[in-house]
């Protein structure tokens, strides 16, 4: 039966009668222009609490936001929306207070970007969510949790990774991000830090860095001045003022004729403040050695040791090659060119050859 409605108030009156059948159970009622009675199929509830916008066959849901002075932001329901990981998009950026998200995931499905999310203990976890690899380019801001041991990249304390004490820096076995890990930098004691085969304080594991120079084929000279054995030369950090120590183990031979060998170092482009060293040199395998010392303090070549082998012959003899070690500790000033320093050699005749073999090597620390 048509039901008619009187309007009272704005300075008159009026009606509007309504003609359509029944409400369909739980739809909500919009104005349709002639009657007050239209419903949509993209509009409906729960019956209490629950407005429900969109609806299978008719399309996504859309929530539009007007502006008051243009445009419309919309939150759009994805098609899947029973599966929590397929997003609602916005078409505007999202602004919330400071401190109130515990918990954010960005990317979809298999290639999700990554997670920040709030431990109960109050600890932050950023993570990858899904594949592996790396989780974001973070150059600016703050990503932090005032009351837990996490910082990340907060510029104004100075601090780009602070950790606490029982945590550890982790690398997995696979790219997968819920690799078990099996490599991990973690904290021992305070200024002692462990490099580990995964667990938190583990210390069992290695280093291969490269101050650790290697002479990678063998190097033979026939000069009477030092040269530079290829492989064996550092270089201190530019405008910074610093202190290394070296030691360097040789394995040497002579070629035709048992002569006075020369065992040094070559110092480069910015004098050291001072370089000392010492060493020493077998002349056979059974222990009889040459020992000296020396102190650097200008860009040259310096000779630390001479020596004359007992015994010679064709190169990778092994009776006729012989140890030898050299030590030192530089102090290199601050510079724009570098301090450098170079293990060299010299023959102690120019018609017999020296040769540094390979695996020589030298550690700088």
């Amino acid at each position: 039966m048509p039901k008619k409605v009187i309007a009272i108030g704005g300075g008159g009156s009026g009606s509007v009668t309504a003609t359509a059948g029944a409400l369909t159970s739980n739809s909500v009622v919009l104005g349709a222009g002639t009657t007050d009675t239209k419903v949509a199929a993209g509009f409906t509830t729960d019956g209490s609490k629950e407005l429900d916008i969109g609806a299978v066959g008719v399309g996504s849901g859309v929530l539009g936001l007007k502006g008051t002075t243009s445009g419309t932001a919309t939150l759009t329901g994805p098609a899947a929306a029973g599966t929590t990981q397929n997003p609602i998009v916005s078409s505007n950026a999202i602004s919330v207070p400071v401190d109130t998200i515990r918990s954010l995931m960005l990317g979809t499905g298999t290639n999700q970007g990554f997670s920040i999310a709030t431990t109960a203990g109050g600890n932050v976890a950023i993570f990858k969510t899904q594949d592996g690899g790396q989780f974001a380019n973070l150059s600016v801001g703050t990503i932090r949790e005032s009351s837990g041991p996490l910082s990340i990249l907060y510029p104004s304390a100075g601090i780009f990774a602070n950790l606490g004490s029982l945590q550890s820096l982790n690398w997995g076995s696979t790219n997968a991000f819920n690799a078990t890990a099996d490599s991990n930098l973690s904290r021992i004691a305070a200024n002692y830090i462990g490099i580990g085969s995964g667990a938190q304080g583990s210390t069992a594991g290695f280093i291969k860095t490269s101050q650790t120079l290697q002479v990678t084929a063998n190097f033979t000279t026939t000069s009477a001045t030092l040269v530079a054995v290829t492989g064996l030369t550092f270089t201190c950090p530019a405008s910074v003022a610093s202190k290394w120590s070296f030691h360097c183990h040789l394995l040497y031979s002579q070629d035709t004729a048992a002569a006075a060998n020369i065992f040094g170092i070559i110092t480069a482009q910015t004098a050291p403040t001072q370089l000392q060293t010492w060493g020493k040199v077998n002349t056979n395998n059974t222990g009889a050695c040459v020992m000296n010392n020396a102190i650097i303090t200008t860009a040259t070549s310096t000779t630390v040791i001479t020596a004359t082998p007992s015994a010679f012959g064709v190169i990778g003899t092994n009776a006729d090659m012989f140890q030898a070690e050299i030590f030192g500790t530089v102090e290199a000033p601050s510079n724009a060119s570098p301090t450098q320093f170079s293990i060299a050699i010299a023959t102690g005749s120019a018609s017999d050859a020296l040769t540094i073999y390979r695996g020589s090597s030298m550690w700088v620390y």
